[in-house]
């Protein structure tokens, strides 16, 4: 894991480095600080803290920091750093290493978390995956009319799914289990 850590920090910060060609219009990047508007781009890969309000990532959102993202449509998300997302779609894979809120979100690919806690509110999801990490006990809360369409499953064999009433796993809890709220 920590290999698959490290492998993940260089190949961002390297194309941080490279990739340094944002629409001016639609990207604007300063010492640590990548901010986006409406439009879009191609890929986003930063080091430090990414905020995207209203943009569209047709490749790959690539960051090794903080994410704020609002209005966002995005293809594949890798991020070692905590993520906040609101009303927004992801297409793809989505890849987090750290704490993760997402608020009146829908996630069309798999979910790969790493971290203590998630919070899905008012948001859509397939599988998710919650690898395991430094300690066990990690938390997935589904509140609102969250849905998982498939499984949860806890790397670590100690999850717990926090489920407030209106929310719901349609698969199989594996490694867990579902405390009703």
């Amino acid at each position: 894991m920590k290999k698959k850590i490290a492998i993940s920090i260089i190949s961002i910060t390297l194309m941080s480095l490279i990739n340094t060609s944002f629409a001016s219009d639609v990207c604007k990047k300063s010492l640590g600080v990548v901010s986006c508007g409406s439009g879009s781009v191609k890929n986003v890969d930063a080091l430090g803290y990414v905020n995207l309000n209203g943009t569209t990532i047709t490749n790959r959102l690539g960051v090794v920091g903080k994410v704020t993202a609002k209005n966002a449509n995005l293809n594949a998300v890798s991020c070692i750093g905590d993520l906040t997302i609101k009303n927004s779609v992801v297409q793809r894979q989505f890849n987090v290493t750290g704490v993760t809120t997402a608020t009146k979100t829908i996630f069309l690919g798999p979910i790969d978390i790493t971290g203590p806690e998630t919070t899905f509110n008012n948001s859509t999801t397939k599988k998710i995956t919650v690898n395991k990490a430094e300690h066990s006990g990690e938390k997935i809360y589904l509140t609102g009319s969250s849905v998982v369409n498939g499984s949860v499953i806890f790397e670590s064999g100690n999850g717990f799914v926090m489920e407030s009433s209106g929310a719901s796993v349609t698969g199989s809890v594996i490694g867990g289990k579902i405390i009703h709220q």
